[in-house]
């Protein structure tokens, strides 16, 4: 793999409530080393290379009669794709024993080369239950190649791969348009974030990558909160931050559902494992009663201590009302 993998500096957590790591914020973790997997410019070079390879291979099968299906890398192995599709089948499993007509749209942030979702709509117990599988990145090599190769599987009515940054300002309508179009009217009451390696990629950006981090969970935030549904889910694949760390930068909007298992390794008596898959849920409203809103409130509490003690806020201040409505 190309990312670096680190192992777990303490033992997976296993407390479910989010309040339990509420009071580690991003920016108490320690960033990986800026990385060229983290500029565009990068993923513009790489896919545009997939995307050559793919077309030479094509034209050189339609002369000698293959197939030409060479889709390139698959990002964090065979191993961690499939515990994601086997993940999928299990909430689609979930929804159907709840409601037997209802099905699942998926969003895979930061597609890559479309392989994940086109593994999804390859698989025949999920094809029925899938309404869509939106692939989203910001390369447009990969968009065109997760296109071409959806249109040879004959699933593009349900692959459809769009365009988008989902650290820029309006990027979650711009998913909610994508998933709706042709049809405005169109709801999705099951949805499901997938992401493999995007928010590791977004981590190793050299220009402003915590900046970065927040925009993208507040496209998560936004993009599930624009559906009913309050067990709509995000699952992030990441193998360059730990289950806590993961669990401590989503806390204040998201509450941990479970780590998915893999692959562990045990190295000077700490427990890690090569990919570490969480999956996440937006916190009830109920839990954001007893927290405050995510902006401020009790779930900021570390940050107003630091901040006392570091001298940056005067902790001896008396509180006035300086303007008061009925």
């Amino acid at each position: 793999q190309t990312f670096q993998s680190r192992a777990a500096s303490e033992a997976p957590a296993g407390d479910n409530d989010p309040a339990s790591s509420s009071l580690s914020l991003d920016s108490d973790c320690i960033d990986p080393e800026p990385s060229q997997l983290g500029r565009r410019d990068y993923w513009q070079r790489f896919y545009g290379q997939e995307l050559a390879n793919y077309l030479d291979e094509a034209a050189a099968n339609d002369e000698e009669g293959g197939s030409g299906d060479d889709r390139g890398e698959v990002w964090f192995g065979a191993a961690a794709e499939q515990r994601l599709v086997s993940y999928v089948e299990r909430r689609l499993n979930a929804i159907r024993d709840a409601c037997p007509t209802q099905q699942l749209a998926v969003v895979d942030i930061g597609c890559g080369n479309g392989h994940l979702a086109l593994r999804l709509a390859a698989n025949s117990h999920l094809l029925t239950g899938l309404s869509r599988l939106l692939c989203l990145d910001y390369s447009e090599p990969a968009i065109e190649l997760t296109n071409r190769l959806a249109s040879k599987a004959g699933v593009s009515d349900l692959v459809i791969a769009r365009l988008l940054d989902v650290t820029e300002p309006g990027a979650a309508a711009s998913a909610l348009e994508f998933l709706r179009a042709p049809d405005s009217n169109i709801h999705y009451p099951n949805l499901l974030l997938l992401d493999k390696g995007t928010y590791d990629a977004i981590s190793l950006c050299p220009d402003n990558s915590q900046g970065k981090r927040f925009a993208y969970r507040q496209f998560a935030v936004k993009l599930l909160d624009s559906v009913a549904n309050s067990n709509n889910q995000l699952v992030v694949a990441s193998c360059n931050w730990t289950e806590t760390e993961l669990i401590a930068q989503f806390s204040d909007q998201f509450k941990h559902v479970e780590t998915l298992p893999g692959r562990a390794f045990k190295f000077g008596g700490a427990v890690g494992a090569d990919v570490t898959t969480v999956v996440f849920t937006r916190l009830k409203s109920n839990s954001g009663l007893q927290r405050g809103h995510y902006s401020h409130g009790i779930n900021r509490l570390d940050v107003y201590v630091r901040d006392v003690r570091a001298g940056v806020t005067q902790g001896s201040g008396e509180p006035a009302i300086l303007k008061e409505t009925a």
